[in-house]
């Protein structure tokens, strides 16, 4: 529900206030801000998880943002390719994640006193150079053609 009320209505007003690319990096912070927050998370504190899934929600803004950014700058062929590309990525993470968080991160880390937020963290800072991307994106908007750019508005 939290992500409908923010891809429905909030994502249009960050993007009139802040641009794509901006409510982009917002929604990468927020991603990577639920990570490590969630990581930190000890059955004393369990209760903030309902909090901290703001941040998850607000987070989900980043897929339909990077695919438009990405299609809007290829040609309508090449749109297909790029769009089987990021579902294998994601098919094969969805895989490979759970494998490698099973056998290898968390056996090294099940001992009394250890940090059991590991899987969270390091996801958290595999998401950080998306920022970096993003930055990187906001000196190349001078050449993005505005004609091109297309909002994506409740009508």
């Amino acid at each position: 529900m939290e992500s409908f009320i923010l891809l429905g209505f909030v994502q249009p007003m960050l993007i009139r206030q802040f641009g794509e690319i901006g409510t982009l990096q917002l929604s990468f912070a927020s991603m990577i801000a639920f990570y490590l927050l969630f990581s930190m998370l000890t059955p004393d504190i369990n209760a903030w998880a309902f909090i901290i899934m703001i941040l998850f929600a607000v987070g989900s803004m980043a897929y339909p943002l990077a695919v438009g950014l990405a299609t809007r700058e290829l040609s309508s062929d090449q749109q297909g390719l790029l769009q089987g590309a990021v579902s294998i990525l994601e098919t094969l993470a969805k895989i490979v994640a759970p494998l490698v968080a099973s056998d290898v991160i968390i056996p090294r880390f099940n001992k009394p006193d250890q940090f059991f937020g590991m899987v969270y963290f390091v996801a958290g800072l595999l998401l950080l150079p998306s920022l970096a991307c993003c930055h990187k994106l906001h000196s190349l908007t001078g050449r993005i053609d505005p004609d091109k750019a297309v909002m994506l508005e409740m009508h």
